[in-house]
């Protein structure tokens, strides 16, 4: 344990070098694809998200990219067939840097790690929610990201689904009524 926080440390220090002579120039959605594909409409029982960064220096314009690319997979318990919600996405993000004096590929890459998952993070949560609700499913709450242990996320159950939302209703949802104030 005490070896993966000196670890951890060692790769928070690499990147605040590189976090300190950073500026956000844009993040992009490059890529995405999701599909759906239910057995009698049970939703998935498990969840499993892979994240894969590729952090890249350009010296010449003074430019640190990367690709960040999620992975969410929902299977059911004790299946070995196809995942029946697959989502995956990958987005872009250029940083402009002051300095690149004193930068080497770890700086770069625990930079691209920690600091570009982070900046990811709300956007693939949001696209998350609202694509699983465009599907007919119920918002799924992807949680809160923090790099402060200096790790990424593996494929690890994110969320097992309540009891109640174990089946997938197609459909509209119902009307609801308003309730009417009676004016004095």
């Amino acid at each position: 344990m005490a070896k993966a926080s000196a670890i951890a440390q060692s790769k928070r220090e690499l990147a605040e070098k590189v976090a300190a002579r950073v500026q956000a120039i844009d993040i992009r959605l490059v890529e995405t694809a999701a599909k759906l594909a239910l057995d009698d409409h049970r939703l998935p029982t498990k969840l499993h998200l892979e994240i894969q960064t590729t952090p890249a220096l350009i010296r010449q314009e003074r430019e640190v990219r990367a690709h960040v690319r999620f992975d969410l997979r929902g299977r059911y318990e004790q299946s070995a067939e196809e995942d029946p919600l697959r989502i995956t996405v990958v987005f872009c993000l250029r940083y402009s840097l002051s300095s690149t004096e004193g930068l080497r590929k770890p700086h770069i890459m625990a930079f691209g790690e920690l600091n570009s998952t982070s900046n990811t993070w709300p956007y693939f949560r949001e696209y998350v929610q609202s694509v699983t609700v465009r599907m007919g499913l119920p918002a799924l709450p992807i949680p809160v990201f923090s790099p402060i242990s200096g790790q990424l996320l593996k494929a690890e159950t994110i969320r097992e689904p309540t009891k109640n939302a174990q089946r997938a209703k197609p459909g509209p949802a119902p009307k609801k009524s308003a309730k009417r104030v009676p004016r004095s």
